[in-house]
């Protein structure tokens, strides 16, 4: 009987271990703490954040109202420093992460906004780095956003981007491409460094006016490479921005996405989260080592099966 007991009990006891290192699932619930800063991250819109418990969290930064002291401004992450006392409300999503809706600066050091950059002028035809010419489509890429144009005796190949303006070719058909074989046109738009222009504008005129755009340094142009590839992983909001491509050849490549890079699709911006697999991206960049750092990622509007080198509008 003895023998019979104790098999029971040890029985038992295996049983309620089991269930105690299987936990349910954790669930969100609200988060409202006081604390202190102990580590900002800018690229991945992340801060250590110590609470008066002495529990450490890490805080997602994505969606956070950043409110200051001795001013209506509101804060961006650059104005948090190490040291500074927060109180913070959000969500709890896990034991030790939190996302914060908003986050109020109790004091206990100076801020010192970042001074504001002197605007560059807007670039014009003459500007360094800009090319312009007029000459003949010859032939058009469809899938991949771009066009050969023939000017005298050569040919440039033409990237369009997401925010070249088109109201020089008139008034175009829905999901049309914009020019076709056979059509004069004058193109203005930034030289990269393989030779291709990237569109600033197109036009039927001969007279044309570049738009006020963001033009990558000429010291980072002089670097910079144009990958072309589809999103074969994305992003993780809660732990990188890296994402990676895999480009015509079959080879894959990671590509870091730095905090305050233009991303577009249809001429919106959005953020590297909102990059889907399977999307067709044009990337400016360079390489560092083995990993290629972006400076602009362009989303191009996908033609599917659509055959390159097609003349006529689709």
């Amino acid at each position: 009987m003895r023998t019979y007991r104790l098999l029971l009990a040890l029985l038992l006891l295996g049983w309620t271990a089991a269930t105690r290192a299987d936990p349910l699932p954790f669930e969100p619930k609200p988060f409202v703490q006081s604390g202190v800063l102990e580590k900002i991250d800018d690229e991945r819109d992340r801060v250590i954040f110590r609470a008066d418990t002495g529990q450490r969290y890490t805080l997602d930064m994505t969606d956070s109202a950043i409110l200051l002291t001795n001013t209506t401004r509101h804060g961006t992450l650059p104005d948090l420093r190490p040291g500074m006392r927060v109180h913070v409300s959000g969500q709890l999503l896990s034991p030790s992460i939190a996302e914060a809706m908003q986050v109020r600066v109790l004091g206990s050091k100076a801020i010192r906004p970042l001074p504001r950059p002197t605007p560059a002028p807007p670039p014009t035809l003459e500007s360094p780095g800009v090319f312009t010419a007029r000459g003949n489509v010859k032939l058009v890429d469809v899938k991949r956003g771009s066009f050969v144009l023939t000017v005298q005796d050569h040919t440039r190949t033409i990237l369009l981007a997401d925010d070249t303006d088109l109201a020089g070719l008139g008034k175009a058909e829905p999901q049309a491409f914009p020019v076709k074989i056979g059509e004069r046109v004058t193109v203005a738009g930034a030289l990269q460094p393989d030779g291709t222009v990237l569109a600033g504008a197109i036009s039927f005129s001969r007279d044309i006016v570049l738009p006020v755009r963001t033009l990558l340094p000429r010291s980072q142009t002089s670097q910079s490479q144009i990958l072309v590839g589809r999103v074969s992983s994305t992003s993780d909001r809660y732990s990188s921005r890296d994402i990676k491509i895999r480009l015509e050849d079959d080879q894959e490549v990671k590509v870091k996405v730095p905090r305050g890079v233009a991303i577009r699709r249809d001429g919106q911006p959005l953020s590297v989260h909102d990059l889907r697999g399977g999307d067709l991206l044009r990337v400016s960049g360079k390489y560092e080592g083995e990993d290629f750092r972006a400076m602009r990622v362009e989303v191009v509007p996908d033609a599917g099966n659509r055959d390159a080198g097609v003349g006529p509008r689709l």
